[in-house]
This record gives C-alpha cells, structure tokens and sequence, in this order.
C-alpha cells in the first residue's frame, strides 16, 4: 500500500485523510474539486483514482465517464473507486453502469476503504468496450473450470451435475 500513488477528489477529507495515512498511504494528492485534478491528470497519472459521489461541477459519476470514454487523463483503465453516502440500488447500478471499479458507503471505515483498495490494485480486471459502455467487466463472478469435459459427445450420454458442485 506504501507504494500507491492516489488521487482523492472530495470538498470533505479530513476523515479520509486520516483512513489513507493509517494504512501507510502516503503518497496521495488531495483535490477539493475535480477540476483541480484535471491540471495535473494530464501529466502524472495516480494508480488509483478515489471521488466522491457529490462533487461540483460535476460529479463522480460524469467523472468516471470521462475518463473511461478517454477525454480526460491517458489511462482509461484507471482503478476509479467512489465514496458515496447515498447507496440506493438505483445509485449502484449507475456507478457500475459508468465504469466504476468499486464503491464505498460513507461513513467509511479503515476496513472497508482497505478492502476496497486492495482488490483493485491486486485484481486484474478485464475491461470491455461496447458501443455504449467502456469499463471494467461488470460479470464478477468467478466460475471455476475442473477441466472436464461436459457436453455430450459422440456414443456418450449428458452428464449430470449437481448445481451445488459448482457454486
């Protein structure tokens, strides 16, 4: 975590500030506004990108799109996570549906922003682009493959397997 470089967009850090320092972090630069981050977005890029939810002129949602659509910053596979004290199902699905890696409810604890920022430095998420998304692959589920071959095949019968082998 010590090696991290993050970028924090938020009109309200003190509290997040004293999270990240717990955890080691002491390579991050603080934003008030995400207009301010944009000046510096174009020459150093952050490994991890951390917004808020509520922000002006725009918020961390139209943030998030502007990047993965690639007209801001040079990296449109940054790790983007958002802090967000609304978590409505609606809410949700719009940060996943922008591009988002992950999202935190406020208040935050050390636990959950570590969670959080660990499992997109260490994940290797696959992205996708379609016509009206670019992001990370929003299937998380992993899916084990035991290597054996299930369809029926030629003189052989379906096999048959119990769905409870596979969850």
């Amino acid at each position: 975590m010590s090696r991290l470089r993050i970028f924090y967009v938020d009109n309200y850090r003190p509290s997040h500030r004293i999270i990240l320092f717990s955890m080691n972090i002491r390579q991050c630069k603080f934003f008030a506004r995400p207009d301010e981050m944009l000046n510096l977005f174009k020459i150093q890029m952050p490994d991890i990108l951390i917004i808020d939810h509520e922000m002006e002129p725009f918020d961390g949602l139209e943030m998030t799109r502007l990047i993965r659509e690639g007209e801001v910053g040079t990296n449109r596979m940054l790790p983007i996570i958002m802090f967000t004290a609304r978590t409505t199902r609606g809410l949700v699905e719009r940060a996943r549906d922008s591009g988002l890696n992950g999202v935190i409810a406020k208040p935050a604890s050390v636990y959950s922003v570590y969670t959080a920022l660990s499992r997109v430095a260490t994940e290797r998420t696959a992205f996708v682009e379609l016509e009206q998304y670019f992001g990370p692959d929003r299937r998380r589920q992993k899916v084990e493959f035991d290597s054996e071959e299930r369809r029926s095949g030629a003189g052989r019968g379906p096999r048959q397997h119990s769905i409870g082998q596979k969850i």
